[in-house]
């Protein structure tokens, strides 16, 4: 962000001027009689632009696109369909205009298509009809001095009857770092080809990518090998990770992290300890200390800096001088600490790791050696070079530090100096991963903070960083700032899981609408205060000037310490502020805005306000009064209920609200409507409500308002009570529980997902008779239905024990009651315990720990599992299914006393023949190919037990891949000889087939079934259905009440 001027071809590439004395390279191009080869050569201080370099290749070329092809040959495809050009990636109007000054055909040799940042590039050839595709290509330049790279793959994909699937990637074959202006093809082609309606190719465009020769041959009436034999391409391979929460174990417990430069400057690279105090807490315009303000200070070098050993260590001699930089902040820690009263305090502190780039010449002496980084024979990249300064800056770094033995900070990380990933730069990847593993062997993150549209931000985890922000870039653009790039931050920052850096570069009125702006648009898309992660970048002591400063330049410093303690600017700027939650009809649409607007001019609609009451604390709120309608303003509900602990914001006309997971809401779907904005509760749309856009008195901006009854309606779903006399709106929270540490789940998310995957209906609306349950929450329905059912039983008559942790040894004790499975049975299910029958069926893996509080992603395996289990079936590949013995309490349904002599000797060997029931119907696996069903058996060991199958009309089995089929009316597998490498294979039945498990009892001269699938083809997959058999002869079981998960007192 410091340098945001580097971002390559900020000039026209036509009349961009490039200093050389001379390159010589070789562009290959392919010609009807083979390869030849065009030299280019660049004298004097003007190289030869891009536009020449295609005039010169277009001159040699062969006609792309003929319209007659040779008798058996492959012909032209492309001329014949349409062709598109989409993003797959955040669009971003600065680089789209940039891109737009070359709008090449793509399919042409004649002119290059220039593309911009922005993500990936997906280019698409829409075919009339299905066609046999043989080749697919596209050519690629590269020209370094211009910014213009290969793309580091292009990936091929073709589409048949509505699906995407991908040949696989070609990568680039030569490095991004090559110097010489060049252009290379990737294709993709086949003898078979491939039968498809329509082929896109996919290219990452990290900074400027150049393409031209798009080309797709085939015949349109051979048919190719299908292309359902490729690999499916997910329908949503990227879904977004969220934001980097402040509370994320990758944070480091960073909420608000303040850059502080030095090292050079004078005065403004020089912090004394009153410096930090406004810093590290709000000092109100009295000169009191209120509340905390930055968590952590990141220390970084001013640019200026020399990145040798002569300058580094002058800058760490600096850094670590008495009585300023780090040793003033630890003396304004400890000040702030006795104001405050928080002994034992330590501010977070991270320090720098310095970029060193490819090509410096000398470094300076190490070990007795001089270390350069111009590359040499033995080091052609560099590396070592700069891997040993690395090692040797680290190391004075640490020692410094540890000797200081600051008593008020901890060091929490290394942040690494570059905004980028160079990844043109020889040795670049090798260079960041070394830097990150050698911050993590003095058991340190690395963190990076990129600039908009950064090579490598969808990369930053692979790249060894433990956490990022992304810059925006947004208050820096002045007069051009476009609102879409805070919107572009916010979501390229969820789509990859990083923070945001706030950003200021002045503090007049200009600069502080700006400032504004960026503010709202963070807070309105999930990036406000305990939403996510914030690095701060203040330019050099801008915060602290707005601190000392009063008027207009005393509001930055005021309106950043509101937006880190989460509350609206109104109460900064005592005036009516409206978050620009978004642009005219960009978010919500124009006549809902305008109808908002005639109100207001003919005087059906005024301002007003209410006040809103949570606990002890009231907020007044701005509302539009339209006839006898109240309407709220959406910003502060938003605010009100991010400080009762959800997550709410503002995203393209949806209003978003999110809870931690062991806090309950009402997420089912209300009645369909139209027009409005979608409310959206914890990923469901649950409704949509009418909206409205106006300008309060003293705004600059727009804001969105809801009917006020719209709102409660919300809040109900939430479990707060609301309660409005015209003037106040009372909000009472008893009903919402305190969330649970860790991303541990409650009992309720237990009983709920449980009551999902068992169609448990939820109880009718009562009173309730526990205290800690309140009948307005919306856990109330799935706790009462589960009680009454015998699922869950509480610890006490008053207390449902509802919103505590559970372990997952409690979990299996409850499904256990759910499936009707009395724990006087348990000898007789696999495993013979809840916790062990679970394990054994393969519904958790075998080393959770029983004793151990639930957390979210084990309950969604669970429960993610049972239903899969419940169904019969889990898909394991393209139309392939691996079969799953549904549960149930086996000495009912299978085991059931009748009289007459017992089958088995002990419940040991009753609880061995069942589990080997399990085992046996656990690997059946189902296949489909066309029309035809095939089921596969495991392999069956020698012993007491055997298979049995039988349909309607027989069936047919082969007992080895491409082996004979065989017919008969049935299958019995003591019958059947199965080769070692075979496999015994049947067909399925359009009626399906019905396979069973049995025992020898050659105690008793015959058998027993001890289980029974019926499979069937089915829709989307096989039909699965359990037959349960009721074997006599095992005593009767003891009937028992409901075991409960509390010890009785």
């Amino acid at each position: 962000m410091r340098n945001v001027s580097d971002l390559p071809l900020k000039n026209r590439l036509d009349d961009r001027t490039v200093s050389m004395s001379l390159v010589v390279d070789e562009v290959r191009l392919p010609g009807e009689k083979g390869v030849f080869t065009l030299a280019f050569s660049f004298r004097g201080a003007i190289a030869r632009s891009a536009s020449a370099v295609v005039a010169a290749m277009a001159a040699s070329q062969v006609q792309l696109h003929a319209q007659t092809a040779p008798a058996g040959a492959p012909q032209d495809l492309t001329g014949l369909g349409q062709v598109s050009v989409s993003i797959d990636g955040v669009p971003d109007p600065v680089f789209a205009a940039e891109e737009a000054k070359y709008p090449g055909d793509v399919t042409s040799f004649d002119t290059w298509r220039g593309f911009s940042h922005q993500g990936k590039r997906v280019i698409t050839l829409a075919l009339p009809k299905t066609a046999d595709v043989v080749s697919v290509s596209v050519r690629a330049l590269q020209d370094f001095p211009l910014g213009i790279y290969f793309p580091r793959y292009v990936e091929f994909q073709f589409e048949s009857n509505g699906k995407w699937y991908s040949a696989g990637r070609e990568a680039s074959a030569y490095p991004l770092s090559t110097r010489n202006v060049m252009a290379q093809t990737f294709t993709w082609s086949s003898q078979t080809g491939v039968e498809a309606s329509a082929v896109r190719i996919i290219v990452p465009v990290d900074v400027w990518v150049f393409l031209d020769g798009f080309d797709v041959k085939g015949f349109l009436n051979v048919n190719g090998a299908p292309a359902s034999k490729l690999t499916p391409v997910a329908s949503n391979p990227d879904k977004p990770l969220g934001p980097l929460l402040p509370t994320a174990p990758n944070a480091y417990g960073i909420r608000n992290m303040l850059l502080v430069e030095t090292g050079a400057n004078g005065s403004l690279g020089t912090w004394s300890d009153q410096d930090f105090v406004p810093m590290l807490a709000y000092v109100n315009d009295s000169g009191q200390i209120t509340a905390p303000l930055f968590d952590t200070i990141l220390f970084l070098p001013y640019g200026s800096v020399p990145t040798t050993q002569a300058g580094l260590s002058a800058y760490l001699q600096d850094l670590f001088s008495p009585g300023k930089q780090l040793s003033a902040l630890n003396e304004a820690v400890g000040y702030v600490n006795q104001v405050l009263h928080r002994p034992g305090y330590k501010e977070r502190v991270v320090l720098s790791l310095p970029y060193f780039a490819y090509g410096q010449t000398t470094f300076g002496t190490i070990g007795g050696s001089t270390v350069t980084f111009a590359g040499s024979p033995a080091d052609p990249d560099a590396l070592a070079a700069r891997e040993t300064a690395e090692t040797w800056y680290l190391q004075q770094l640490l020692d410094d530090w540890n000797r200081a033995g600051f008593s008020h900070l901890q060091l929490v990380g290394l942040y690494w100096n570059e905004e980028q990933f160079r990844e043109t730069m020889p040795g670049e990847a090798a260079y960041v991963a070394f830097a990150s593993q050698l911050a993590a062997a003095h058991h340190l993150p690395l963190f990076w903070i990129p600039f908009y549209g950064a090579a490598g931000i969808p990369d930053w985890k692979s790249l060894g960083f433990s956490a990022a922000w992304i810059q925006p870039n947004f208050v820096e653009q002045g007069s051009q700032a476009y609102l879409a790039r805070m919107v572009n931050a916010a979501q390229t920052a969820a789509q990859y899981g990083m923070g945001v850096e706030v950003e200021l570069t002045g503090i007049s009125q200009q600069d502080q609408a700006l400032y504004d702006s960026s503010l709202a648009q963070l807070s309105a898309y999930g990036f406000g205060t305990n939403q996510a992660s914030h690095a701060y970048y203040d330019g050099s002591k801008l915060l602290l000037t707005s601190a000392k400063s009063t008027g207009q330049a005393r509001v930055a410093y005021d309106t950043t310490a509101s937006f880190i303690a989460g509350w609206p600017f109104v109460a900064v700027h005592n005036a009516w502020f409206a978050a620009p939650l978004c642009a005219g009809a960009l978010c919500l649409p124009w006549p809902v805005q305008a109808a908002a607007a005639t109100a207001l001019a003919k005087g059906q609609a005024s301002f007003s306000s209410i006040r809103v009451s949570v606990g002890t604390s009231t907020l007044s709120v701005p509302t539009l009064l339209q006839g006898t309608q109240t309407d709220i303003a959406l910003w502060d509900l938003m605010q009100v209920l991010n400080q009762i602990g959800f997550s709410a914001s503002w995203s393209k006309g949806q209003f978003v609200i999110s809870a931690p997971v062991s806090v309950p809401v009402n997420d089912a779907p209300g009645p369909a409507g139209k027009g409005g904005a979608e409310v959206v509760i914890d990923g469901q749309v649950v409704e949509r409500v009418p909206t409205a856009i106006a300008t309060p008195p003293g705004a600059s901006s727009p804001e969105v308002f809801l009917p006020l009854s719209n709102a409660e309606e919300i809040l109900a779903r939430l479990g707060i009570q609301t309660t409005f006399n015209g003037n106040q709106l009372d909000l009472d929270t008893s009903a919402v529980p305190q969330p649970l540490p860790n991303n541990e789940v409650a009992v309720w998310n237990v009983l709920a997902a449980f009551a999902s995957d068992l169609g448990l209906p939820s109880a009718p609306a009562g009173s309730s008779a526990y205290t800690d349950l309140s009948a307005a929450s919306p856990a109330w329905g799935v706790v009462q239905a589960a009680i009454r059912e015998g699922w869950y039983q509480p610890p006490t008559p008053t207390s449902s024990g509802a919103f505590q942790p559970i372990t997952w040894g409690e979990a299996a004790q409850i499904l256990w009651n759910a499936l009707g499975i009395s724990m006087q049975d348990a000898a007789y299910q696999p495993g013979g315990s809840p916790t062990a029958w679970a394990s054994a069926i393969g519904l958790v893996p075998e080393n959770w720990d029983p004793a151990s509080n639930m957390t979210a992603q084990e309950l969604d395996t669970l429960a993610s599992n049972l239903h899969e289990c419940l169904q019969g079936d889990v898909e394991t590949a393209a139309n392939t299914w691996r079969l799953w013995y549904p549960p149930a309490d086996e000495y009912q349904a299978t085991l059931q006393s009748g009289g007459g002599q017992p089958l088995f000797a002990s419940t040991a060997d009753a609880q061995a023949a069942i589990s080997a029931t399990y085992q046996f119907f656990n690997q059946l696996v189902v296949t489909q190919s066309g029309q035809h069903w095939f089921l596969t058996l495991p392999s069956v060991p020698s012993g007491y037990g055997f298979a049995t199958l039988s349909a309607l009309g027989g069936l047919s089995y082969q007992t080895k891949p491409g082996g004979a089929w065989i017919s008969a009316p049935s299958v019995d597998t003591r019958d059947v000889s199965v080769p070692k490498q075979g496999r015994l294979t049947v067909t399925i039945p359009p009626d399906g087939l019905m396979i069973t498990w049995n025992q020898m009892m050659p105690s008793l001269g015959g058998t027993v079934a001890l289980g029974a699938l019926d499979v069937s083809p089915g829709v989307s997959g096989p039909s699965v259905q359990r037959v349960n058999i009721a074997s006599p002869n095992l005593p009767p079981p003891i009937t028992s009440s409901v075991a409960s998960l509390h010890v009785q007192q």
